[in-house]
């Protein structure tokens, strides 16, 4: 369970880190040839995200892709709000199971229901039976067939047995996907506004990010500091939120604030509220406009390192 909930933290706040401040692009004018590999139209800058899984066929609406020498990362999401998740550390053009996966250069495959649902997530046969998991059986591959660097398009395959506890965390489920295929543009980074601030103290010293992101996805609102391609401090609000004093806590269970602190792509090395609070000075839902302070305290399930997180503070504007 511990693994599971590391897991869980991990993809949550990589998620936070993609989301905010993309351009998603739209997916449609693409063409399927013969051989049954996925290639966008020459003429639109749009891609195709698809996989089947519970006997039907699941098509992206939206994509979004960084690929930079840090990371692989694939977000592809449908207007139900649905969404499959692919990070890989360090990626290059090849084959990737848990096989090649390390604590160092984790590999996540995920599908989420969407906002506030715990997804399911592709794990090792080892990691799934102690988690508690029976008549598991990993089938996880992911193949990068062509990283094009004078295009930005990436292409592969994939394919992975999920599981997940439900909301309430008591009952647990397995769900297969296949026939996975991509082919979408690729930014090697994200910007964000300059209207956007957002500070806090990281143990004691000023964390001063690169990006200053907010967006509104489903029923959350998430603001995002990020220092860097990864590490990521990030807020995840209930998307009606009011001014007032909030606790802060490490997992989404759909209706509670969440605060992370993401230090790089190991997996290991994220550390949720545990506790904290975040208070809400300003919100207008009409102009999109959030102002608030936060403090928390940030624990691993895998580590007794703890790390502060005081004298939080964003002015953000999201999309």
């Amino acid at each position: 369970m511990r693994i599971l909930k590391s897991k869980l933290q991990f993809i949550i706040l990589f998620l936070v880190a993609l989301l905010v401040s993309c351009t998603y692009e739209p997916v449609d004018g693409t063409v399927e040839p013969v051989d049954g590999t996925v290639e966008p139209d020459p003429g639109s800058s749009s891609g195709v995200f698809k996989a089947d899984f519970s006997g039907k066929p699941w098509t992206a609406n939206e994509t979004q892709a960084i690929v930079n020498s840090d990371y692989i990362a694939i977000t592809a999401m449908k207007t139900d709000g649905s969404f499959f998740q692919i990070t890989l550390s360090h990626g290059t053009v090849g084959t990737y199971n848990w096989s090649t996966a390390t604590p160092t250069t984790p590999l996540v495959l995920a599908y989420s229901l969407g906002s506030g649902q715990v997804p399911y997530i592709s794990e090792s046969n080892s990691d799934a039976a102690n988690d508690g998991y029976v008549n598991y059986v990993d089938t996880a591959e992911l193949v990068i067939s062509s990283i094009n660097k004078t295009t930005n398009i990436i292409t592969g395959t994939f394919k992975f047995t999920g599981v997940r506890f439900d909301n309430t965390f008591t009952k647990t489920e397995i769900k297969v996907f296949t026939k996975g295929q991509f082919s979408v543009s690729f930014t090697t980074n994200n910007t964000s506004p300059s209207t956007n601030s957002f500070f806090c103290k990281l143990d004691g010293s000023d964390f001063i990010p690169t990006n200053v992101d907010g967006i509104k996805a489903s029923n959350s609102i998430t603001i995002n500091g990020r220092r860097g391609s990864v590490e990521t401090i990030g807020l995840t609000l209930v998307a009606g939120i009011t001014p007032g004093t909030y606790d802060l806590e490490n997992l989404p269970l759909g209706t509670n604030n969440i605060g992370l602190y993401n230090k790089d792509m190991s997996g290991m090395n994220t550390f949720g509220a545990n506790p904290g609070t975040v208070t809400i000075t300003t919100h207008n839902t009409a102009t999109k406009h959030i102002v608030g302070t936060f403090r928390f305290t940030g624990t691993s399930f895998f580590d007794v390192i703890t790390h502060s997180v005081t004298n939080g503070s964003f002015d953000v504007y999201y999309q």
